[in-house]
């Protein structure tokens, strides 16, 4: 019927076209908001899924968003299974929002794994996905940034980078973060994700190291140097984000009282305005860590190696 063809089967390459809109067909104008369902034909919550996914799709058909209208796909990973390991799918089913600001950058909020999957939720995963891609400036920078913006002693302004690196185990939970930073924050700090792998010179001058990622704060003015190590590649971002927010807050509002930026010559303004004033920002939670799946295994048997095999259910 019309729900089932407002869902999009997706192999490799029509993946790349629309969703990461890139290769020689993609057109730009079409890049909008993709939701993602990542499934096996053998998996049994995924069949349990279809209905739901429907219903989604055809309950966001035609809802204009900041960036867009929202599209509904499906990738098999039994027949593309290069495409779920290029996405680290790991459980049946996943589900992934992919999404691209105005600065050209990429984002994808994944979908929990062990939570219930309603139409609302789902719904809710996506609008707000979108509106956390809308707000976030979280961008990537280079050499030239660097020098000019971010370490030059000149430049004012306090800019939180994250270095990367080719192989990064916890990165992307930490970019992830990141933007919810940026949104939150809402332009009190820069934020910038520099590639050490790309431009490595920068990196050394800068004393990184090669264990990646790193997170590092550089003042507001002044002397930047090597600006101060916020996070390493062993420290959690859902717990130290928020205490970083915290402090951050604290020498913006400083440096705005230094410059008589004072806050409270709006009050009056704001309060006779009440009415027409704009709906209160929304805060966004730090990703909490997926938990680990644990599996008993039957009498007799003994685990062996690290691995371990997720189920889209709860377990």
């Amino acid at each position: 019927g019309g729900a089932t063809s407002l869902i999009s089967p997706l192999n490799q390459t029509e993946f790349e076209r629309l969703v990461q809109c890139e290769g020689p067909f993609h057109a730009e104008e079409e890049c909008v908001p993709w939701m993602v369902k990542f499934y096996t034909p053998w998996c049994v919550h995924c069949k349990n899924l279809i209905p739901t996914w429907k219903r989604a799709a055809s309950a966001m058909d035609g809802t204009e968003t900041p960036l867009g209208f929202v599209r509904f796909g499906a990738v098999n990973c039994e027949t593309d299974r290069r495409l779920c390991n290029q996405h680290a799918i790991k459980g049946y089913p996943t589900i992934h929002l992919y999404a691209r600001d105005a600065k050209g950058q990429d984002h994808i909020e994944k979908y929990p794994l062990q939570s219930s999957k309603t139409v609302d939720k789902l719904i809710d995963h996506a609008v707000k996905g979108i509106r956390l891609t809308h707000e976030s400036t979280l961008q990537t920078i280079d050499s030239f940034i660097m020098e000019k913006n971010v370490t030059n002693s000149e430049s004012t302004g306090l800019w939180i980078v994250m270095f990367e690196g080719y192989s990064m185990s916890r990165g992307n939970s930490l970019k992830a973060s990141l933007r919810r930073m940026s949104a939150n924050m809402n332009g009190l700090a820069n934020f910038g994700v520099f590639h050490c792998g790309k431009e490595p010179k920068v990196c050394e001058q800068q004393y990184i190291g090669k264990k990646f990622p790193v997170l590092r704060m550089y003042p507001y003015k002044g002397s930047k140097g090597t600006g101060e190590t916020l996070l390493e590649r062993d420290d959690d971002p859902h717990a130290v984000l928020p205490i970083v927010e915290k402090v951050v807050r604290m020498c913006i509002e400083n440096i705005e009282t230094e410059n008589g930026l004072m806050k409270t010559l709006h009050e009056d303004f704001e309060e006779e305005e009440e009415e027409e004033s704009a709906p209160p920002r929304v805060q966004y939670e730090y990703p909490k860590p997926e938990p680990p799946v644990r599996y008993v295994l039957p009498d007799g048997v003994r685990a062996s190696g690290g691995g371990r095999f997720i189920s889209g259910g709860n377990a």
